[in-house]
C-alpha cells in the first residue's frame, strides 16, 4: 500500500467533503492524493492521519483532533467559514492565446475574447496543442479559423463590445 493511498471518506475534520480517487484524466496530469484537499476546511488527505488521529505529519502540521479544534473556532468566528473563499489566490490577468488582443481576469475566468471568441478556460496552448479546448477544437485549429477570418476580414471582431 503507497504512503497515502487516497481511498473514499469523508473529511474527519468537518465531514462536508467527500474524498475519492483521482480519475485517470487528472492521474495524467499529475494529480495525486496528497494534493486532494478539502474545499470547505482545507484539510489534505492523510491516510496516515485516518488511522492516527494524533498524528502530526509532513503534509498536515496538525493532528486530526488540533485541526478539529482549529476548525471548530473558525466556524465560531465565522459561521460562514470556507477555506476555498479565505485562501483564493489573487487573480492571475493574461492575454487572449488567440489573437493577444484582450486581457482575461484570471485563470480558469471562462470570459470570451470580444476579438477572436476563444473562451478561457485554462487550456495552455503550449503545452496542449492537440488537446480539444472549451472552445470545441484544438488551440492550433482555433487559432488558424480567426487567422483565416481575419485574411478576409482585418477588421473581424467575434463580438461587437462598442454598444
Amino acid at each position: 500500500m503507497g504512503r497515502n493511498k487516497l481511498r473514499k471518506t469523508l473529511c474527519p475534520i468537518c465531514g462536508e467533503y467527500y474524498f475519492t480517487e483521482p480519475s485517470e484524466d487528472e492521474l495524467k496530469n499529475g494529480v495525486l492524493p496528497s494534493d486532494e484537499f478539502c474545499i470547505t476546511c482545507g484539510w489534505k488527505f492523510d491516510e496516515r492521519q485516518i488511522n492516527n488521529n494524533d498524528l502530526k505529519t509532513d503534509i498536515n502540521k496538525l493532528s486530526i483532533n488540533e485541526y478539529r479544534e482549529l476548525y471548530k473556532n473558525k466556524i465560531r468566528e465565522n459561521p460562514n467559514y470556507n477555506y476555498l473563499d479565505e485562501n483564493k489566490p489573487d487573480p492571475i490577468p493574461h492575454i487572449c492565446p488567440v489573437c493577444g488582443k484582450y486581457k482575461f481576469s484570471d485563470e480558469l475566468s471562462y470570459e470570451i475574447c470580444p476579438y477572436c471568441g476563444w473562451e478561457d478556460d485554462g487550456f495552455d496552448a503550449e503545452h496542449l496543442k492537440n488537446d480539444i479546448s472549451a472552445c470545441g477544437c484544438t488551440y492550433l485549429e482555433y487559432k488558424t479559423k480567426y487567422e483565416d477570418l481575419l485574411k478576409n476580414n482585418p477588421n473581424y471582431k467575434w463580438k461587437d463590445t462598442d454598444n
